[in-house]
């Protein structure tokens, strides 16, 4: 009997996460140090990961757009779906949320995607992130009536950089810019890894590698779930599970219409919780000391996913698959979300 569509779909979901969580602590950029590293240019760490990502997945959906019409048709549907997410956004939300985003994951030592893998490999106060990233999403729901007003939503026009008829012949040379900005930075300040016979057991990978590996992750996701790599939702599918009387939904209308929506999500950040888990039990680096405080965690998880959801997506969402997809806000809001971190560091720390 042929397996449904739902349980393929959250199969893959959950082995994606898996594969994202596990390279993300290869990587070494769920790790504070290395975030706010990035922030002063002291370590160039999480910035090589990033550009390993987005070009491989820019290669990853040009390959897909050529492949067979069944494919390009399939990744022109994960676009459309990332571009309705955007329904409501435009220049404000991008700058603000993409603002207070860097600024949160400045403080908090995170991104609303890496706080999973945090949690797996049981970095001290990760919990406190987390639990700080579902006071930002209740926060953002209470609120939403109110930011929707100030911001605006005739903003909004779904700009894209390339759409899919002109996508290759934009992506492919602007995935090469990034192939060699990464050679350039690992010049600048070659990774400090080891590789050896089980890479599982490795403590760290080159992190353009890492990188890499999750940039790929969109070629199963494109095909299966129809969908790009994405994590901030989660936050608000799994607090919305809490409103179960009608009455909690009608005093929550924003929160409880995720009830229903991205469950592939809360499949994938299960995976990355256990990805981040099974790679650092291999590699003897559970439980990894923080400089991030409790008040800090909370507060800079708040703020990251409260801004996230302004903005349209995280990290991972207007990061690594609004960039390879060639979205104008995306490289606005990652622009925005770089400068606000780089700021917050500089008053800060």
């Amino acid at each position: 009997m042929p397996l449904s569509n739902d349980v393929v779909k959250h199969t893959i979901s959950g082995l994606c996460g898996v594969v994202f969580g596990i390279a993300a602590e290869k990587g070494r950029v769920h790790h504070p140090t290395v975030i706010r590293g990035q922030m002063d240019f002291s370590t160039f760490t999480m910035m090589k990961m990033f550009l390993g990502a987005s070009a491989a997945g820019m290669i990853s959906i040009s390959l897909l757009s050529m492949l067979s019409n069944s494919t390009r048709m399939k990744v022109d549907e994960a676009r459309s779906r990332f571009l309705s997410g955007l329904k409501g956004k435009g220049l404000v939300c991008s700058l603000l949320g993409g603002g207070l985003l860097g600024a949160g994951m400045t403080v908090a030592g995170t991104c609303p995607g890496m706080v999973y893998v945090q949690v797996g490999s049981q970095l001290h106060n990760a919990l406190f992130s987390l639990a700080g990233g579902f006071l930002g999403a209740f926060a953002y729901s209470v609120l939403h009536p109110t930011v929707s007003a100030l911001t605006g939503s005739t903003l909004y026009s779904g700009k894209q950089i390339a759409g899919s008829r002109d996508y290759i012949s934009t992506a492919l040379p602007l995935a090469a810019v990034l192939v060699c900005s990464v050679f350039a930075l690992e010049q600048l300040q070659p990774s400090n890894h080891s590789w050896g016979t089980n890479i599982l057991a490795t403590p760290s990978w080159p992190p353009y590698i890492a990188g890499a590996v999750i940039g790929l992750l969109q070629v199963p996701l494109v095909l299966f779930v129809r969908d790009t790599l994405s994590t901030s939702t989660s936050y608000f599918t799994a607090l919305s599970q809490g409103l179960i009387t009608p009455r909690l939904r009608r005093a929550f209308p924003h929160l409880a219409g995720y009830r229903d929506a991205s469950w592939w999500q809360m499949l994938f950040v299960g995976g990355a919780i256990l990805g981040g888990f099974l790679s650092a039990q291999a590699s003897g680096s559970l439980t990894s000391n923080s400089p991030v405080s409790q008040s800090q965690a909370l507060m800079g998880g708040a703020m990251m996913v409260f801004g996230s959801r302004l903005a349209g997506g995280c990290t991972s969402g207007q990061g690594l698959s609004g960039i390879p997809l060639l979205i104008g806000d995306s490289f606005v809001t990652v622009a925005a979300m770089f400068a606000g971190a780089m700021a917050t560091h500089a008053l800060l720390f």
